[in-house]
């Protein structure tokens, strides 16, 4: 794993603006990629304060292998483990990795005692997954005793490094964002956004707003996490960037052509997924850019969910319910 790779941040139309080296952050912040099958699709977060190591969401179970390559090759012993959210590509590994390491995880109170018990998170991810579910790996339940539910605000501390909870509910009910402010850096879990890089380097964002999309909590979410003024963000798709809080805004605004397009689409009378997205793409260069994907997590995990959410949102938004 290379110590650096530069990404490059854009204006909302295109252009790259600025840049900065940040994959490993001051040695302080690595991002890990745990992505099953796939490489740079699904980014943990090792955070090593003078006192203890903390990973942020440790990706799914069929990942794992690479992460605990990571940690026995660097001698890494992570205390804490905090999930963004329960969901497979972020907390399906979670579990495993505190019986390894005897570590406490940390989640948002709605989203506990599904690490506990996660046999209907596993029913409803095939649902809605399908064969990528299979290659994320069914969680295995973690002990009762290693569950610590969070409070909005709370913080741990790591030793010259804070972890602080913030509930960002936009994406999930159970989603909290981590933010270590004596660095400024943000992990945003998918409240917002998936970011990944284009064959030219250049970072192409997507909403991530599976059903039931509730828009205001999103963008609620997103406004509270730019008040924190973070000055990196690191989604769990992928990677640190610079310029936090123009991102973030700039996600603000993109969500907003989401929905309003969304509305638009199914007022005509339209309601399914593949004419959207290629509607979408005909619009945005960031949506052309996923719906060109054919990889299955990119499809199914990214695209999919996220238009599913927003035409199930329009489709109660019209019809009054």
């Amino acid at each position: 794993m290379s110590r650096y790779s530069t990404r490059w941040m854009i204006g909302w139309f295109g252009g790259a603006v600025s840049a900065m080296p940040i994959l490993n952050y001051k040695d302080l912040i690595w991002t890990v990629d745990v992505t099953p099958k796939y490489d740079d699709l699904i980014g943990s977060y090792v955070v090593a304060g003078s006192e203890h190591v903390a990973v942020v969401d440790p990706g799914t179970r069929n990942g794992l292998p690479k992460l605990l390559s990571w940690l026995d090759d660097r001698g890494f012993k992570p205390s804490y483990i905090v999930v963004t959210h329960i969901h497979l590509d972020h907390g399906g590994g979670a579990c495993e990795l505190a019986k390894r390491y005897n570590a406490k995880v940390f989640v948002h109170p709605r989203g506990g005692k599904h690490l506990i018990n996660p046999s209907k998170l596993w029913t409803a991810s095939k649902t809605v997954l399908g064969v990528v579910a299979e290659e994320y790996g069914e969680p295995s339940p973690c002990r009762e005793e290693d569950v610590v539910l969070t409070n909005d605000g709370e913080t741990l501390e790591l030793g010259g490094l804070t972890l602080k909870f913030v509930h960002t509910p936009g994406h999930a009910s159970h989603h909290q964002s981590i933010f270590v402010p004596e660095e400024g850096v943000l992990f945003s879990g998918d409240s917002a956004g998936v970011i990944l890089e284009d064959k030219q380097g250049v970072p192409r964002i997507i909403p991530t707003t599976p059903p039931p999309f509730k828009p205001d909590a999103y963008l609620e979410s997103l406004e509270k996490m730019a008040r924190l003024n973070p000055q990196v963000i690191g989604p769990t798709h992928y990677g640190l960037y610079s310029d936090a809080a123009a991102l973030l805004r700039r996600h603000m605004k993109q969500t907003r052509i989401w929905v309003d397009t969304a509305l638009e689409y199914v007022n005509s009378g339209r309601d399914d997924i593949k004419g959207f997205i290629k509607l979408m793409a005909e619009r945005e260069e960031d949506a052309r850019f996923y719906a060109s994907s054919f990889n299955e997590i990119v499809k199914m995990s990214f695209v999919y969910a996220t238009v599913m959410g927003m035409l199930d949102y329009a489709k109660r938004v019209l019809s009054g319910s």
